[in-house]
């Protein structure tokens, strides 16, 4: 059996479904394989998931799945974090159509605020040690965002939504596919005048009062972001696929947790600070495939552009250029063998030029292999990987997956590490040249039925990177930090009352080197989902979700709550459907990270419509 996430409920005219049947799956090995061919975890959410929750943004998507929890400096735009695991977030891959968008000038891996998903086809979560497979920072696991296919034909999407905080989305999409040639462009626009990133702390008089009701100011965010892609199958076994996504998005930002500032303002009396942050990103994709039925080679070049304004500015590249072969044996067994290159640069820093770099040369080899007549799996992944800056490294995983009956054990273990950025290395007074890689060893099991999975994980992590004030600079902290825990799904359709249940348990035990709980993960999350279908074009999803006991900087308590959601959709004809959502539906007061805000109750109704 499969995995089934959180948000695989679908609305549909046939009604309401649990089923991901013949879905496939690409980041656990690199090509596309069914989903029940992978030994480790994975959750997918598939466009029609995104269709029925309308999300701003990916984060409010994929922070309800298990194993995730999420933190925020803010509202619409404000930095924010995904801990997998309970791992930091740069210490997870995030990628779009394979190609890294994970930051090289900051550190906190992938600017996941900006990420709209209205032109996305599928989004894949995979946990657990991947580096064996794709290299540096992916010792928490990977998430690929896979952008839409085009259609036979020519088509067009329209999904338009205005609400609270003066709050307008658009996405535009059009496709146009035959006689081997395709082409695809999408425009999706955000507007919001928002709220206050920043209110009272904990212990200030005012904490309980949101920012606008003392006076600071609201903080606007906008978004542009658009994809281009486009291919031609020039015969039967030759094709060239291109892409080109940008995001130019501007957010206005506070001083600190519980200090206001406005867009020019001097709030500490060091001097005037412009407090907005505008943001130029671009990422490039181009692949040559060659594809029979013994093998799938693929030769390709992608570059990330990331460029920001904040503190005086910040620019930084990535290129990625390789090679890789597929080779089919005995059915569904199959062979990977690749070769990257990779060159990082950290051009500016905080307005200063740095002009580091460093490269990567990676070899990797990946069997999967079908056993006992389809029911067993094994897998396996060994990676090389030879750098000029530091020391060399070699990871790998190995999977094993057995089916019987209606019930799947797995079990995989695997070896990861995370690269140092290169402020780290080389920013300022702070930067260490001396600075080693993470090691990171990551262990689990999953026992999955028709209506369960229960996962047990357990990870390590050996030089961890972090600041050091003894030294006033980076440094490579010994011992050993350890993140384990517990995640639990279940699922369940009650025709007699039309209604899909999911609900999702995670349990994090996440410690340093000295056995300290690590800030900002809560020890228990519960994710619960109804999805109520009163008639074939209507259907109603109350989510709610219980956050435990949570600790901020100065042992600050930030859980112990439940935050309810409501979302409403009714397809008017075929190609078209209005849809409402009551973000925070009892208007709880609660914040993510101590001083800074999250929204009241919220409305937002929208349309959406096929062509």
């Amino acid at each position: 059996m499969k995995k089934i996430t959180l948000l695989t409920a679908l609305l549909s005219l046939t009604g309401l479904t649990f089923a991901q049947e013949n879905i496939k799956v690409y980041t656990p090995y690199k090509v596309q394989t069914p989903v029940n061919l992978n030994t480790s975890e994975i959750d997918v959410i598939t466009e029609d998931d995104i269709e029925t929750e309308h999300p701003l943004d990916i984060i409010e998507i994929i922070k309800k799945l298990p194993g995730i929890t999420f933190t925020q400096t803010g509202g619409f735009g404000q930095p924010a974090s995904i801990y997998l695991r309970g791992f930091d977030p740069k210490r997870t891959l995030v990628l779009i159509d394979g190609v890294r968008i994970n930051d090289v000038t900051g550190l906190t891996g992938a600017q996941l605020e900006f990420l709209t998903i209205d032109d996305v086809q599928q989004i894949e979560i995979l946990k657990g040690a991947q580096s064996g497979v794709w290299g540096a920072d992916a010792s928490a696991g990977v998430i690929n965002i896979i952008t839409k296919k085009p259609e036979e034909g020519t088509h067009a999407k329209i999904d338009l939504q205005t609400g609270s905080f003066d709050t307008t989305k658009a996405n535009f999409i059009f496709s146009h596919k035959k006689d081997g040639f395709y082409i695809l462009a999408g425009l999706t626009t955000v507007d919001t005048e928002g709220f206050s990133a920043a209110e009272p702390k904990k212990g200030d008089p005012n904490y309980g009062k949101r920012g606008e009701d003392i006076g600071y100011d609201k903080d606007p965010y906008q978004n542009s972001t658009f994809l281009f892609k486009t291919g031609f199958q020039i015969d039967k076994e030759v094709s060239v696929d291109f892409l080109m996504r940008g995001i130019d998005a501007n957010v206005h930002f506070d001083a600190a947790a519980g200090v206001d500032a406005k867009d020019i303002d001097d709030p500490f009396g060091f001097g005037t600070m412009k407090y907005v942050n505008n943001i130029h990103n671009r990422f490039y994709s181009f692949k040559f495939n060659h594809e029979t039925k013994e093998e799938k080679f693929k030769l390709y070049a992608n570059k990330s552009v990331f460029k920001r304004s904040q503190f005086g500015g910040y620019s930084g590249y990535l290129d990625e250029a390789g090679f890789q072969n597929q080779f089919n044996y005995n059915g569904n067994s199959f062979v990977v063998l690749g070769y990257v290159n990779q060159q990082y640069e950290h051009e500016k820093s905080a307005g200063s030029l740095i002009n580091k770099t460093y490269n990567d040369n990676g070899i990797y080899l990946t069997n999967v292999t079908k056993l006992n007549k389809g029911r067993s799996i094994l897998s396996f992944s060994i990676r090389g990987d030879i750098y000029n800056r530091f020391q060399d490294k070699v990871t790998g995983k190995i999977g094993v997956k057995n089916f019987v009956k209606n019930i799947y054990f797995a079990f995989n273990i695997g070896t990861a590490y995370n690269i140092p950025t290169l402020y780290q290395l080389y920013g300022g007074y702070v930067g260490n040249p001396d600075l080693k890689p993470e090691d990171v060893k990551s262990f689990d099991f999953s026992v999955g039925g028709k209506s369960y999975t229960f996962t047990l994980f357990h990870n390590e992590i050996k030089n961890l990177i972090d600041y050091d004030f003894s030294l006033f600079k980076y440094n490579n902290i010994s011992g050993v930090s350890k993140l384990s825990g517990i995640e639990l799904q279940y699922k369940r359709y009650i025709s007699k009352i039309n209604t899909g249940l999911v609900l999702n348990y995670t349990y994090l035990d996440a410690r340093d080197s000295k056995g300290k709980k690590l800030l900002r993960r809560p020890d228990h999350k519960i994710d619960l989902q109804l999805d109520y279908q009163p008639t074939e074009k209507a259907n109603i999803i109350l989510n709610a979700e219980y956050i435990g006991n949570r600790k901020d900087l100065g042992n600050v308590e930030t859980g112990y709550y439940t935050v309810f959601d409501m979302i409403v959709n009714y397809q008017i004809t075929k190609n078209m459907k209005i849809y409402g959502k009551i973000n925070n539906l009892t208007d709880k007061f609660y914040q993510l990270v101590d001083g800074y805000e999250t929204a009241e109750r919220s409305y937002y109704v929208g349309l959406l419509a096929k062509f």
